[in-house]
This record gives structure tokens, C-alpha cells and sequence, in this order.
């Protein structure tokens, strides 16, 4: 078995490589714009690591470099830049993969390569990260067994050393220049990003955070197969001041140029190399993620939660992982675009997740009878 990652040299590539190298046995072709020192990146993986060079703006170059691999994954970002076209070249080289695909748009449009994927007898899962991915099959777990479902609140905060990645900064910079997705009484709209802030309990160390509308796919995919009549994603940053500095740089119409916010997403990665010691010793290097559902279980309102607390490079790799393994061995089937909840036994994928280190909480309060 062999597993293409494009972006393996990446902030969110690497982690999926190394998790890779840890969890599975397969081998791992990595292919981006420039080679790296295999050992020094990945001192482990010697012997399984292999490289093609692939220029995305170049779309041609993609189905050469990934030709003979089992599984494609796409960490290059950020994703409303390339999303759309990476994937429609790797469906159309006959090959399944998978994508960490946060932004709205972009998933809508990747979505609609549907028929294309089914035409090259192919699947495509996108948006199998963090949030969204983790979050959508906490969304599904939570819901299993309740009769009906009126709310999924889901809520994620992650450190400012944790998106030093500059496609995530991007993404970012990008959401706060525009209105947010939102699905509200089944209806999906937009609203301002950053607004309707609302406190959210974390596991230790984070606890209590503010958190304000992000509007990541999840709001998208999920309606589609859970009938619900709310759906909210809010996420912030720690410290504090760097979500309030994001917030009000896009206020001035700061990000509306893209050249500005690339130059501005490289300067925030360099401050974030001095804050990521003073955050580690205060343990504020973490990323949680909190999904609730609301809903009607044998006649009572019942609130029903799923939270995590890990480093951002393994909530969000471990999905990816999965995803692939099960892509691998034939365990998803079904041909087409999927978003992670349309294709994906939630119950076997946390199974998976927990023996390769996810620690999760399940918890269940009733709010009132009958």
C-alpha cells in the first residue's frame, strides 16, 4: 500500500506523514514544489519515504506524481485557493483520496465534482480533519439514538503556535474578510464572522473560552444527513489578542488584497515562534474541540457532548489517517464526493482513532421531561 500526501513537507503534511509512519505500514510518497532531508524532517522513515516534485499551479504535474498510489491526500493550502483544483486533478487520474478542506466554498464546489468522481469509479472525502472531520463524526456519535435533533453546537479553540502554518493563517485572515455560513431554523444563511460570541467549557487546561462564528463546512454537509434545526461552529485563538488582532485588521479591510494577507500570514507565523515557549510553559499549547447535540431521547430533552484536548498536529492528522486506511483496505466503497459524515462509520472511525492515541469524553445531561 501506498499513500501520496501532497504538502507532506507542509505545517499539516508533515503531521499526517508522521502519523502515517506511526500508525500504519504503508508506503509514503510525498510530493511538493521543493525535496526536503527525508531524515531530518522524518528521521524514522528512511526506508518508506519517497518524493516527486509537484507544482500546483500547474495542474498537469499532479497526475504524473501521484500515478501508482493506492490513496491521495491533499494538505496544500490554503484550501479556497486550491481545493478545488487539486482535487478534480487527482479524481481525474483515477485515484481516491482526501482533503482537509475548511473553507465553505471551496467543499461546496468539490462537492459538486460528484459526478465526475463516479464517472473515474473513484472517492473523494473532503473536509477530514479537525473541524471539519473530527467534529462531524463527533456530531454523528452524539446523535445516535436520539429521536429527533434541534441543535449541534460545535466549538474548537487551538493555540496561536498551533497554526503557524501559513495556509491556516491564510484561511483565517480570508474567513474574517467575508460572512460566515450558517444554518439556522433549516435554513442556511450567512452572518458576520466573529460575532454572536458565546463561552464555551473546555477540558484542562483551557476551561472557559469565548468563541465566535467561524462558519467551517460543517454547516454545510451536516443538514444533509441529520435533520436538525440549528447548526453553529465557533472557534478563537489563544492568547486572546491574536483572534481580536484577526478580527479588527479585517474590520479596516486589511485582508481583502491577497498579496497583503500573505505577507501579513508570514509575519504572524514569526511572532507566534516566540510565543509558542511562553504558551507551552503556561500549557496553553493545545487545541480542544467540543460538539453538542440537543435533542429528544424517550420523551426528554437531552444534551449529549463529545470533547478532546490534544495537540492540533494529531487532532487533525489522525482523521486523515483514518480515512485513508479505510480508503486503502476497501472499507469505504461507495464512489463519488463525500464530506466525512456521508461515507463514514463514525462508531469504527473513533474506534480506529482511539488505539492510534485519541482520548475523547462522552457525556450525557438531561434538561428537562417530558
Amino acid at each position: 500500500m501506498e499513500i501520496c500526501v501532497l504538502g507532506g513537507f507542509g505545517s499539516m503534511g508533515s503531521s499526517v506523514v508522521k502519523a502515517l509512519l506511526k500508525n500504519t505500514d504503508a508506503l509514503i510518497r510525498i510530493c511538493d514544489r521543493q525535496e526536503l532531508d527525508f531524515l531530518k524532517k522524518f528521521p524514522f522513515g528512511k526506508d518508506r519515504i519517497s518524493f516527486r516534485k509537484v507544482d500546483v499551479l500547474r495542474e498537469e504535474t499532479i497526475g504524473p506524481a501521484i500515478a501508482g498510489c493506492n490513496v491521495a491526500i491533499n494538505c496544500i493550502g490554503p484550501s479556497y485557493r486550491y481545493g478545488v483544483s487539486i482535487a478534480r486533478a487527482v479524481i481525474q487520474s483515477g485515484i481516491s483520496g482526501i482533503d482537509v478542506c475548511n473553507d465553505s466554498g471551496a467543499v461546496n464546489s468539490i462537492l459538486a465534482l460528484d459526478r465526475e468522481a463516479k464517472q473515474n469509479s473513484v472517492t473523494w472525502v473532503t473536509g477530514l480533519g479537525f473541524s471539519p472531520g473530527l467534529s462531524n463524526l463527533f456530531a454523528m456519535k452524539a446523535a445516535q439514538g436520539l429521536e429527533s435533533v434541534d441543535k449541534v453546537s460545535i466549538g474548537w479553540v487551538t493555540s496561536v503556535d498551533e497554526l503557524s502554518g501559513r495556509a491556516q493563517l491564510e484561511h483565517l485572515m480570508y474567513t474574517a474578510n467575508d460572512s460566515v455560513s450558517l444554518y439556522r431554523n433549516r435554513i442556511r444563511t450567512r452572518t458576520r464572522p466573529f460575532s454572536d460570541p458565546e463561552e464555551f467549557k473546555f477540558p484542562y487546561p483551557i476551561g472557559y473560552m469565548k468563541l465566535s462564528h467561524v462558519g467551517n463546512p460543517e454547516v454545510i454537509t451536516l443538514p444533509d444527513y441529520l435533520d436538525v434545526n440549528e447548526i453553529s461552529v465557533k472557534g478563537g485563538l489563544i492568547p486572546v489578542w491574536a483572534q481580536t488582532i484577526i478580527r479588527s485588521a479585517a474590520k479596516a479591510g486589511i485582508y481583502k488584497d491577497v498579496a497583503v494577507r500573505e505577507k501579513i500570514s508570514s509575519i504572524f507565523q514569526k511572532i507566534s515562534v516566540f510565543t509558542q515557549f511562553h504558551l507551552h510553559r503556561r500549557n496553553l499549547g493545545n487545541a480542544a474541540l467540543k460538539v453538542s447535540v440537543q435533542g429528544i431521547k424517550k420523551g426528554y430533552n437531552v444534551r449529549i457532548t463529545c470533547a478532546t484536548i490534544d495537540k492540533l498536529d494529531r487532532l487533525g492528522a489522525l482523521p486523515v489517517v483514518t480515512g485513508a486506511v479505510f480508503l486503502a483496505n476497501g472499507e469505504i466503497d461507495e464512489k463519488g464526493v463525500f464530506p466525512p459524515e456521508g461515507c463514514i462509520d463514525e462508531d469504527r472511525a473513533l474506534s480506529w482513532m482511539s488505539r492510534c492515541g485519541l482520548v475523547y469524553t462522552y457525556s450525557e445531561k438531561f434538561l428537562s421531561g417530558p
